[in-house]
């Protein structure tokens, strides 16, 4: 199937358009980023904000079919000019379609890699170059867990893993067994022992491996419950609160440097603040988009920020909009961290974008629309 430019989806701007005015907007806050000490929190300045100027040039979608999860493996090449060594970067996405197959985009029509369906698809997560990705899959009161090799195609089950979760490097992998250890797996050295860490009475966590030495246990979010992060610090073996609230959510850079955390302030609304891997707040961004709309990197922010949804109230969130519930039309707006800067790449009223699970390589900003579960690409 012929990729196509995305023009209007006129039958769901009808159902966002139930919704009148907008709906999240920038709101009034103090001037910061990069803070001269801890104690000066930041907040990022809404007058700077430029006219909306940008339409929606640019963009393509980029999948022949609805899919489930994408994820981009990375592979550098090097060549000698002269006497010098020069290195270069190739990008290539794959994704699971909503039947549980993994294709690659190609120009055309995408080239099927697996073939057979995975029944119960629940996640997917890549490693940092992408030629490993780690697949939830089957019951969800009985997951099962196995890492999919996009350079050999091989499957390489984790056994009696509830939770996994790759190292910063993407060349071990910690997860909890059934006996609630949590454990090390070396993924280079197929014949190294395992390592326990720690033992404890996990219920349903999600594992974050953040740094060398640390990871984090995140709950799911909720509105309802006040919870907390835990990081368990390897070296030492010991668990200790990392960050508590209401709703929390967090999205981390790729490099475990920075992270975009969200959650539910005393006057119940939702504030999203930038914070490094130590829990120091960085930055405050006063107006709210769930951080699964969001990507990072040390320089660069970009979210898609909801300007109007398809309810006739407010929507409890996030519980309401993970479970579907809700659905936005956003634009996308850029953050230059270090200058403290604001653009939009994507402003036009004519479209309706939905947008999750962003990321950025070879100057390309992707991300899948909610309202028809594709792939898009917008050059930047």
């Amino acid at each position: 199937m012929k990729k196509t430019i995305i023009i209007i989806i006129s039958v769901i701007l009808g159902i966002s358009a139930l919704a009148a005015g907008v709906y999240f907007a920038w709101s009034k806050s103090k001037e910061i980023l990069n803070p001269p000490s801890i104690s000066e929190q930041q907040s990022i300045n809404s007058n700077q904000l430029p006219e909306q100027t940008l339409v929606a040039a640019k963009l393509k979608i980029i999948s022949d079919q609805p899919i489930f999860n994408y994820w981009i493996m990375s592979q550098t090449a090097t060549s000698t000019v002269g006497t010098s060594t020069v290195s270069s970067v190739s990008y290539q996405t794959f994704y699971f379609n909503q039947n549980g197959q993994i294709l690659k985009i190609k120009d055309g029509e995408d080239e099927i890699i697996v073939a057979e369906s995975i029944d119960g698809l629940q996640s997917i997560k890549p490693n940092v170059t992408g030629k490993l990705v780690l697949v939830k899959y089957g019951s969800f009161l009985s997951p099962q867990f196995s890492i999919f090799n996009a350079e050999n195609k091989m499957w390489q089950p984790i056994n009696n893993a509830v939770a996994a979760a790759f190292s910063p490097d993407g060349a071990k992998l910690t997860y909890f067994d059934k006996s609630n250890n949590l454990m090390i797996k070396d993924l280079i050295k197929i014949k190294a022992k395992e390592t326990k860490i720690i033992s404890l009475n996990q219920r349903d966590f999600n594992l974050n491996w953040l740094t060398t030495e640390k990871i984090l246990l995140e709950p799911k979010p909720s509105y309802k419950v006040d919870d907390k992060i835990w990081a368990i610090d390897i070296k030492t073996k010991t668990i200790s609160s990392f960050i508590s609230g209401k709703g929390l959510m967090v999205k981390w850079s790729n490099d475990g440097k920075l992270g975009l955390i969200s959650m539910i302030a005393r006057d119940n609304n939702i504030r999203l603040n930038l914070i490094d891997n130590k829990n120091v707040t960085k930055g405050g961004i006063d107006f709210y988009t769930s951080v699964n709309k969001c990507w990072l990197n040390s320089q660069k922010i970009y979210c898609a920020l909801p300007q109007e949804h398809n309810l006739m109230k407010s929507p409890n969130l996030p519980d309401e909009y993970l479970k579907g519930g809700v659905y936005y039309k956003d634009y996308i707006l850029s953050i230059d961290i270090a200058q403290n800067t604001f653009n939009y790449v994507l402003n036009s009223n004519d479209l309706a974008i939905d947008a999750i699970n962003l990321s950025v390589s070879d100057n390309k900003l992707l991300f899948i629309n909610r309202y028809d579960n594709k792939l898009y690409q917008l050059e930047l």
